[in-house]
């Protein structure tokens, strides 16, 4: 089961963190020169969250991830350790980034929202999930 979880989870993450770098190249070709920096990266937060929200109903629906609350947000809590991991070995390592300047990203108190998107990110899968059961309940 928990090989089950961690490749579904995986698998379903490969298409977040695509849509996500996608969301970040948007962001930085469109939305920044047109609003400011805060409302660029709410807006990309949001777009990611949405998506996020997409593949987890997309992957329940047809039967790929577990269906139980506790599974569903470790499945939230995997993705949330793999963007981590993410962010530190591919900016760092593969495209150069300074530590210092990754984790800057991480700090509230300077505005950066990352952190936000990240503990909605630990949600999404349940959120996801809870869509599919509205959706399939039949109406009166």
């Amino acid at each position: 089961m928990i090989t089950r979880i961690i490749t579904q989870s995986g698998c379903s993450w490969l298409w977040l963190i695509g849509f996500a770098f996608l969301e970040g190249i948007f962001r930085r070709i469109v939305l920044e020169p047109r609003v400011p920096g805060m409302l660029a990266e709410l807006l990309g937060i949001a777009m990611v969250l949405v998506t996020g929200t997409v593949i987890a109903y997309q992957f329940s629906r047809r039967g790929r991830l577990p269906q139980s609350s506790r599974v569903l947000l470790l499945i939230g809590g995997l993705w949330v350790f793999y963007t981590i991991a993410f962010e530190f070995l591919f900016f760092h390592f593969l495209a150069g980034v300074p530590l210092s300047e990754i984790a800057d990203n991480y700090d509230v108190t300077t505005g950066h929202l990352f952190p936000i998107g990240l503990a909605a990110t630990f949600f999404v899968p349940l959120v996801g999930r809870s869509i599919l059961r509205v959706r399939s309940t039949p109406s009166s």
